[in-house]
């Protein structure tokens, strides 16, 4: 039964034909519409934008083209073979529900950045790591703010909210708070 259930989480990933916008689908298809890298626009637009990014990277490893400068560079650097709806050739006239950027916070910050900023963002995140798996006890009041960093690092693999005002207000407040505690080891919230 194990190796059954094994062969089909592999056969989705080798192929499958479930679309992300298909307002048929049932939850369960459409979670399984993130492996679909043939048919699904949306994918394959972020695979192409994962491409931009780190030929981008190549390019200008050190310093990268600059903060906020990825949407407005990354379309000579998109690869043609993964060109679909969604692809912007001109900037002036986007294709609907195109929006966005890299779609990874990390892949984002090496085009725009260069080596260092990310380097420096998973320097933090180990910090918080460390510390959270280390200093924070399982009912410490800190747990939630730990939990609610990590599923972002998750998240921010596929997606990047923090060039977004209020989600960034909200993520770099949290991170700040749950720093702050951590470096107060003797602080009651710790004991």
């Amino acid at each position: 039964l194990f190796l059954g259930g094994t062969a089909k989480v592999e056969e989705a990933f080798a192929y499958n034909s479930f679309e992300s916008h298909d307002p048929q689908a049932s939850l369960v298809e459409k979670s399984m519409s993130v492996t679909n890298v043939q048919t699904d626009a949306s994918n394959i637009e972020r695979l192409n934008r994962w491409v931009a990014a780190l030929r981008m990277f190549e390019e200008r490893p050190w310093t990268g083209f600059g903060p906020g400068s990825y949407q407005f560079t990354y379309l000579p650097f998109q690869e043609k073979r993964l060109e679909n709806r969604l692809t912007v050739k001109n900037p002036n006239s986007p294709p609907p529900g195109s929006g966005g950027t890299a779609h990874s916070e990390l892949l984002l910050q090496l085009s725009e950045n260069g080596v260092w900023t990310p380097l420096l963002f998973l320097l933090m995140w180990l910090r918080w790591w460390y510390f959270g798996f280390f200093r924070v006890a399982k009912q410490s009041p800190l747990l939630p703010f730990f939990l609610g960093l990590s599923t972002y690092f998750f998240h921010m693999q596929f997606n990047n909210f923090l060039n977004q005002p209020a989600f960034a207000i909200l993520f770099w407040g949290t991170a700040a708070y749950f720093d702050y505690q951590l470096s107060h080891k003797d602080h009651e919230l710790l004991r």
